[in-house]
């Protein structure tokens, strides 16, 4: 019987058992635990931008169909100052001697020679040009501090002030004599206008 067992062909696979299976391995603590599932983005700060955006566009397309309010609600018109007949000969009186300070000091100052030294010659000169631009500068901040002033006057005494200083820039820009000459003219008929509202 054993050689007939050894002579008979049998399936290796059916006759001997298979090992069984390896145990499975051990997991780390960190991976028998679940994670929780990853949320997705959140929506409401996209929404609310998107709100925000709306009503800033909104506002903007509002502001830019309604009419603009009428000219006389910009500002109210400032009223007119009113002096009495004291205040306007007391306003006059001053910028009218203010005008005869400077008209001396000018000529004072443009009018002495240097003769041959130039270092003399070029001291009067910028003497001169200083009294003609300050003095220029002087009556515009009396006439400031007169508003009482008439109107009239305060026009001639502005374009006294012009030509003070036309002048003063064309003698420092060494303009030519055409020139100056035309600005000195200028100053004298000026100067004569404040000299006859001034008597």
């Amino acid at each position: 019987m054993t050689s007939a067992l050894a002579n008979t062909r049998y399936d290796r696979g059916v006759s001997i058992p298979m090992p069984p299976p390896p145990p499975p391995a051990s997991q780390p603590p960190w991976a028998q635990v679940a994670l929780p599932p990853r949320p997705g983005p959140a929506k409401w700060p996209t929404f609310v931008a998107v709100a925000i955006a709306l009503v800033a566009l909104g506002i903007a397309i509002s502001s830019w169909f309604r009419p603009p309010p009428p000219d006389n609600k910009l500002a109210p018109p400032r009223p007119t100052p009113t002096f009495s007949t004291p205040q306007v000969a007391d306003a006059k009186a001053k910028v009218c001697a203010a005008c005869d300070r400077i008209h001396h000091a000018v000529l004072r100052n443009t009018g002495r020679n240097g003769g041959t030294d130039p270092a003399s010659v070029l001291g009067l000169a910028a003497n001169a040009r200083i009294a003609l631009y300050d003095g220029g500068q002087y009556l515009t901040k009396i006439l400031a501090q007169q508003p009482a002033t008439p109107a009239d006057l305060a026009t001639a005494v502005r374009a006294l002030v012009d030509a003070y200083q036309e002048l003063a820039v064309d003698y420092m820009a060494e303009a030519n004599d055409t020139e100056i000459q035309t600005s000195f003219q200028t100053l004298e008929n000026a100067g004569s206008k404040v000299s006859g509202m001034c008597t």
